[in-house]
């Protein structure tokens, strides 16, 4: 069976869908950043602005530390969400956009 991330409705290409005002949302489903969640989470993050939110869950065991790791490695600030609740509950965390994307370039000839 293979696994897909739910990010919007089930024909429409994956993408970041608004769950607020000022935030989107990207849910991962079983997958995890290992697994190719990192290929949508950049993708669905290039879509905001600098310092715009994804909220961004999903039921794999090892989003948490994972999510944490890639935000502190790329330049992202990461809000976790609170306590998870029962096995296969939902996962992860609030990430704004950081500057480091746009950083790398300045200055660049």
């Amino acid at each position: 069976m293979p696994m897909a991330a739910r990010v919007s409705a089930p024909h429409d290409p994956p993408r970041a869908r608004p769950s607020a005002p000022d935030t989107a949302a990207l849910d991962l489903g079983p997958l995890g950043l290992d697994r190719g969640g990192e290929v949508l989470l950049r993708r669905a993050l290039r879509a905001l602005p600098q310092g715009g939110a994804l909220l961004v869950t999903g039921a794999s065991p090892d989003l948490p530390i994972h999510l944490r790791a890639w935000c502190r490695a790329e330049g992202h600030e990461l809000e976790p969400l609170g306590p998870s609740g029962p096995a296969g509950a939902a996962a992860g965390g609030r990430v704004r956009r950081g500057a480091a994307d746009a950083a790398r370039w300045r200055g660049a000839e």
